[in-house]
């Protein structure tokens, strides 16, 4: 097994291999995309937002102590709304109204605070019926104003951009998983490429006889099963009345 190899003799054995890297690439890019395309199950998702509203809503100015109170308090929103007491409750009102969930609907549900409007939730529903992530979502944010309400008083949620249906599914996306593909097989190409040439132990040229014995190379012997110039063919006799060498 070789112990190095520089950039220059990568770059050129790649390049020798070329062909059968990029047969790599669109084996894996079409592999990507068949599986994304008919072997996954495409999610929907519906989302929505929701803000606390203090008990300075009807003023003109938002007073700092309802700021810091409002900071404080969308975190325990968050875990109320996420809570398995409200999943259940929830479960419970969307079958009251003729909406059945199962195991085969994978309906996810995410409640989630950001950063850049701290006093804002975040949700989300996803599911492989874009129809039920609405109606899901939908459902949340009718009930979360109620549900938070006896928590804090004067405190409670509002809608800040309501749930809609999801027209498009939200993944898998075939255009990422196709371009990782052809990543996946560009790399495992290369990788693969390498790894024979440095298993490859037999000797290619001189400089390779040179550096493996750091002895002065002084010839090669030719090939004698060769039919071009220098091999068997150029060496035999032309005739055994003639004694000369070289002739056809």
């Amino acid at each position: 097994m070789k112990d190095t190899i520089d950039l220059k003799s990568i770059v050129h054995l790649l390049l020798n291999k070329i062909v059968w890297i990029l047969i790599s690439c669109v084996l894996g890019g079409v592999l990507a995309y068949g599986y994304s395309a008919l072997a996954m199950t495409p999610t929907y998702t519906s989302y929505a937002k929701m803000y606390v509203q203090g008990s300075s809503a009807e003023q003109d100015t938002v007073s700092s102590a309802d700021v810091s109170i409002r900071l404080r308090i969308v975190p325990v929103y968050q875990e109320k709304l996420s809570s398995n007491d409200f999943t259940k409750s929830l479960y419970n009102s969307l079958k009251e109204d003729g909406v059945q969930i199962t195991k085969n609907d994978h309906v996810r549900i995410r409640i989630a605070t950001n950063e850049t409007v701290a006093d804002a939730l975040y949700v989300s529903v996803a599911s492989s019926d874009p129809e039920l992530s609405y109606l899901v979502c939908n459902q949340i944010t009718d009930m979360a104003a109620d549900t938070v309400a006896p928590m804090y008083a004067g405190f409670t949620l509002d809608m800040l951009d309501s749930a809609s249906k999801p027209v498009a599914p939200s993944s898998p996306n075939v255009r990422t998983n196709t371009i990782l593909g052809i990543l996946v097989g560009l790399v495992l190409s290369c990788g693969i490429v390498i790894l024979f040439y440095m298993l490859d132990t037999t000797i290619k040229d001189a400089d390779h006889v040179t550096e493996l014995t750091k002895l002065r190379f002084m010839g090669d012997i030719p090939d004698m099963n060769e039919n071009f110039k220098g091999g068997y063919s150029y060496y035999k006799y032309a005739g055994s009345t003639s004694g000369k060498q070289g002739g056809r």
